[in-house]
């Protein structure tokens, strides 16, 4: 009782105390609201920082772009008022202008310029006029290096020549190869024949058409609307339009390698290297693609950049640079040649077999 008597007594001399003093004036406080954009006065929720206020779309994109707020402190450059009258006399924009009021180069020189780049382009708008393939930049290029629209043409035409000639030497190269010997046969036989192809490609997707020429580097591909000169970087595999039936289902998906959206290196150290025990014909292989295709096949044949599996009933073309993964599920059976060299040739097996019709007579006879 008395320890509350106190407590009590404590409360009344605080309160009194007090009220005794007089009360001071309670500072000024904004009506501030802490958001996460920033403050906002008055309690206003949806007010944004100077960063977030300057957000806006651009107009030809539709995207969100960054505008800095405007810095007062910032020194603006004062252009003076007679390189303003210099600009507006003789036309010219204001840094040549500048140029000429600091003196660093002549009025004279400036206008002849101008006349001169004048002339070029009335002369460019001549060309153009002549040869509608050319447009107005390239034309007056060819005027300031004083060459007729004709040499050009000329010099395009041996540029695409040259061209020519070096992806000859590339496709002979290919055919003399004995590496690459069953490729070349295949795509031969594809032109020949007219085949319709579907490629499967990393970004644009499948895209359907006939083969009709072909380097160790890029297909000549033409579809219903227009030739295409793809490369085969950009092509994870390919199949005949014939079999495209059923094989969708036939191929699956690793969703762990789809999220992390590889892409094929130029050069060969950064691709997946096969092991020669897998790498047979006849040997039945589960292989994983660049953007999670599972496909399991048997090899019929490969070279030093593709792979011919045959899955279920259906042929697929598969470029090793868009391999992630190989791994042989069934080995080829042995040969009857190398089951005799290993038992120690012919007469050997002939003498293993009697034995064990033998054997088999024996058992049973005592049966």
């Amino acid at each position: 009782m008395n320890n509350q008597f106190q407590k009590n007594s404590s409360i009344e001399k605080t309160a009194e105390a007090s009220s005794s003093q007089p009360s001071k004036p309670k500072p000024y406080k904004k009506n501030y609201s802490e958001n996460k954009t920033g403050y906002s006065p008055r309690g206003r929720s949806n007010y944004k920082g100077p960063q977030e206020r300057d957000r806006g779309k651009d107009q030809s994109s539709g995207k969100k772009v960054f505008r800095k707020p405007y810095n007062s402190n910032k020194k603006r450059l004062r252009i003076p008022q007679e390189v303003r009258d210099i600009s507006r006399e003789h036309n010219l924009p204001i840094f040549t202008s500048l140029l000429v009021y600091k003196e660093k180069v002549t009025l004279e020189e400036v206008l002849q310029q101008k006349k001169e780049k004048e002339e070029r382009k009335q002369e460019a708008r001549k060309i153009c006029a002549k040869h509608r393939s050319i447009n107005l930049a390239l034309a007056c290029l060819l005027v300031k290096e004083n060459m007729t629209a004709e040499d050009f043409f000329a010099k395009r035409k041996a540029r695409e020549e040259k061209k020519r000639e070096k992806e000859q030497k590339q496709k002979l190269s290919m055919k003399e190869d004995n590496s690459q010997e069953k490729a070349f046969q295949t795509l031969t036989e594809h032109i020949k024949r007219e085949r319709e192809i579907v490629l499967m490609r990393y970004e644009k997707g499948a895209i359907s058409g006939a083969l009709k020429d072909f380097t160790p580097y890029d297909f000549l591909f033409s579809t219903q609307s227009s030739l295409k000169k793809i490369h085969r970087l950009e092509i994870k595999y390919m199949y005949e339009k014939s079999e495209e039936k059923g094989l969708d289902k036939m191929i699956m998906y690793d969703k762990g390698v789809q999220k992390q959206k590889l892409r094929p290196s130029h050069g060969p150290d950064g691709r997946y290297h096969f092991s020669q025990s897998v790498l047979q014909n006849g040997t039945e292989v589960m292989i994983i693609l660049h953007q999670g295709e599972i496909l399991r096949g048997i090899i019929e044949w490969f070279t030093p950049y593709d792979i011919l599996l045959k899955v279920g009933s259906k042929k697929v073309w598969v470029f090793r640079h868009a391999v992630v993964n190989c791994s042989a599920l069934r080995r080829p059976p042995k040969k009857d040649a190398e089951k005799k060299e290993n038992n120690g040739g012919e007469n050997r097996s002939e003498s293993e077999s009697e034995k064990k019709k033998k054997k088999m007579k024996m058992r049973k006879k005592r049966k």
